[in-house]
């Protein structure tokens, strides 16, 4: 025969003293946890957020020189639109970041540009986005982000 065994009175008092206070116990430990991974986190996101600040100046900073560099030289050149074209080429595939080059714009409507794209006669560099943005600046910025300097 199967023998029962029996709770007794006092386990049964122990089993319901123990089994909440264990609950607690573990409510509060995954609670400190948490709240360590989530304060760890947050440290861990800053840090990124502080490496990847300094990796895109840098990258700006970059940027922005070189297109002086080849300002500087456009003034010394001249502003003849087959010289300037010519040497506009030297910035194709010269850069990851602007793998098409640069180009530019001026008051006269006039387009000098590094690739061998040659925009459409009703092309008009004077109401393209990039250049009305461009002449709210005295050096070279970063402006509002376009798919294509030959849209309006």
């Amino acid at each position: 025969m199967r023998k029962l065994t029996r709770v007794s009175r006092s386990d049964a008092k122990l089993i319901l003293v123990v089994v909440p206070v264990f609950i607690l116990i573990l409510a509060f430990l995954f609670a400190k946890t948490s709240s360590k991974i989530i304060e760890l986190s947050k440290e861990n996101l800053s840090l990124r957020s502080d490496t990847y600040t300094a990796e895109m100046n840098g990258w700006t900073k970059e940027i922005l020189r070189e297109l002086d560099v080849y300002k500087d030289a456009a003034v010394e050149i001249g502003f003849d639109s087959d010289k300037i074209n010519d040497f506009l080429k030297t910035s194709l595939s010269n850069h990851e970041s602007y793998p098409n080059g640069i180009y530019w714009g001026n008051k006269d409507n006039e387009y000098f540009f590094s690739s061998d794209f040659v925009p459409p006669a009703d092309y008009k560099v004077t109401e393209c986005q990039w250049y009305r943005e461009g002449l709210d600046h005295s050096s070279f910025a970063f402006g509002t982000p376009y798919a294509s300097p030959y849209q309006h």
